[in-house]
């Protein structure tokens, strides 16, 4: 048993409602707006419109019984008394001795004119009679079927129908587009300011850390800017102040390899001093991968940069007349990025594949989930259960055997592809070896 039975229905309107703050909030403005102007009408109709239009139904019938019963008590003065009439009621009157009624002429009644012409004519009108509401343009016709004779009455819409009816609602819904429009205007002009921080964050997010962003909008509005500026301010003076350290660690790093160098060349041409060396060379290779990893790409600007030149140069570099790696080029793909950062982590990618495979396939591709590089390799693969293991740092996976890499070449091309907004995923090879598939936003 629920213990909150509306639970179901809350969700399904839910599911109905606009996702976006501007279309959640419209409807909260529009929703009771139209519900208002039907009540309004409503209550218009029941006390205004309905009321009036029997008092004028009730008069009109009136003056055709008064009419036809001067009309049966002297046939003689009929030409008078319809010339008065048509003078005192503003209505055209024509009256035919000895003829009957129509029988084509009635039509049923379908509106509330026709309801309340029948109801008061009926009430009024002790012989019988027809009406027709459709066939004149702003006029109603009746005919009356008089001992005598029909006496056929036209009068204009205005005896049986209230103008001030349309009035109303043309001012209603004058009223309630101007409200729908002013309101639209002032919402949209608060929901501005929030998609400008919505896209300052974006544009942080992948590393733009000096987006303008100018704080306007509601108090509300104001404030989240503020603390957003505020935040991204004193991140990135972390990033800054983690930055100049690093680069002393760095540089005094350097200089302890590079006295460590010096003394090696003095000593004689041997087999300790070739693995001294070589020492050496792997401490200086994983020095600068780790601060690569800590660094990040520094403060590198975003900019215009065609993918397919970039990764052409790249395969260029890497393949060096070998022709292990087969680049499938493509059209130009334009997305603004930090060109060194991409750079680096497809470099990152290349390495590892050239390290596991014999022979590789790079090719481009661009769809609506932007651009995709995908690298294809003939090695050993990753087994699927340890591929999110293997962009953990210093972890080193495939085979099993050490390949000389530090351990953190996937770490930071994922990294790198995650502070852009894209994605590092790595999947099985048509090859029969492993696919890493770099995705990039546009």
């Amino acid at each position: 048993m629920k213990l909150f039975p509306f639970e179901r229905s809350s969700l399904e309107v839910r599911r109905v409602l606009p996702r976006g703050f501007f279309g959640r909030a419209l409807v909260i403005v529009a929703v009771p707006l139209v519900l208002l102007q039907l009540i309004l009408a409503a209550i218009f109709y029941e006390e205004h419109w309905e009321e009036v239009g029997r008092q004028l139904a009730f008069q009109f019938a009136n003056q055709i019984s008064s009419i036809g019963k001067q009309i049966i008590v002297a046939p003689q003065e009929a030409d008078a008394i319809i010339s008065q009439s048509e003078a005192a009621f503003n209505v055209q009157l024509r009256y035919e001795p000895g003829a009957a009624l129509d029988g084509a002429f009635a039509h049923p009644a379908s509106s509330y004119l026709d309801y309340a012409l029948e109801r008061m004519l009926g009430r009024r009108l002790d012989y019988p009679y027809r009406y027709d509401t459709r066939s004149r343009d702003e006029a109603v016709e009746v005919q009356v079927g008089l001992p005598t004779g029909v006496l056929y009455v036209i009068a204009p819409i205005e005896h049986v129908s209230s103008s001030t009816t349309n009035i109303f609602i043309s001012l209603m819904i004058m009223s309630s587009v101007l409200a729908f429009v002013l309101a639209v205007y002032f919402l949209r002009q608060q929901v501005l300011p929030l998609r400008a921080v919505a896209r300052a964050a974006e544009r942080f997010g992948r590393g733009d850390t000096h987006a303008p962003l100018v704080v306007r909008g509601a108090t509300e509005v104001r404030r989240v800017a503020q603390e957003f500026l505020t935040m991204r301010d004193r991140i990135r003076g972390q990033i800054e102040q983690r930055t100049e350290f690093l680069a002393g660690v760095s540089h005094d790093l350097r200089t302890l390899v590079t006295r460590l160098r010096l003394q090696l060349e003095l000593l004689g041409d041997n087999e300790d001093r070739n693995s001294m060396k070589a020492d050496l060379d792997e401490m200086e290779h994983m020095i600068e991968s780790y601060l690569a990893f800590a660094q990040g790409e520094g403060e590198e600007a975003p900019d215009n940069v065609d993918l397919a030149e970039l990764l052409g140069d790249l395969v260029e570099r890497f393949d060096d007349g070998s022709g292990r790696i087969d680049f499938r080029s493509s059209e130009p793909v334009h997305a603004r990025v930090r060109a060194g950062a991409v750079r680096r982590a497809v470099s990152n990618l290349l390495e590892n594949s050239l390290r596991q495979g014999h022979q590789l396939e790079v090719s481009l591709t661009q769809d609506k989930d932007g651009a995709h590089i995908v690298i294809d390799d003939d090695g050993p693969g990753i087994l699927p259960e340890r591929r999110e293991e293997a962009f953990k740092p210093f972890r080193q996976l495939g085979d099993g055997t050490r390949s000389g890499g530090t351990g953190l070449g996937l770490t930071i091309a994922r990294d790198i592809a995650r502070s852009h907004g894209g994605e590092i995923e790595l999947g099985d090879s048509p090859a029969g070896g492993l696919r890493a598939l770099f995705r990039i936003p546009l």
